[in-house]
């Protein structure tokens, strides 16, 4: 289990900011049986991630910068980032000639 001290000072207080701490763990076997049904191999450092990262949403730290303008939070959702893109992990795969 990874803990707050692990993160820039940035990062820690934002995730802490969403609710985050070191002992969330939320049941990851929804999320990973739904991208295992699409043939994706969840690792268990994904996992991990899953437990301790999904559903939280991070508000931004600098709403304008200058290089860009942001007042969307990020949520962290691995169906919304997974779900569809095994093709695109494939033609990776097959550019890099390695298993991801």
């Amino acid at each position: 289990m990874r803990t707050l001290d692990r993160f820039p000072p940035d990062l820690a207080e934002a995730l802490g900011a969403s609710g985050w701490t070191a002992n969330r763990q939320i049941d990851v076997q929804p999320l990973v049986a739904a991208l295992e049904l699409e043939g994706h191999q969840v690792h268990s450092l994904a996992r991990e991630v899953f437990a301790t990262l999904s559903g939280l949403s991070l508000e931004p730290v600098g709403g304008i910068g200058p290089n860009f303008f942001n007042d969307e939070p990020f949520n962290i959702d691995p169906i919304l980032a997974g779900s569809g893109q095994l093709k695109t992990v494939k033609d990776v795969e097959s550019i890099l000639r390695g298993k991801y």
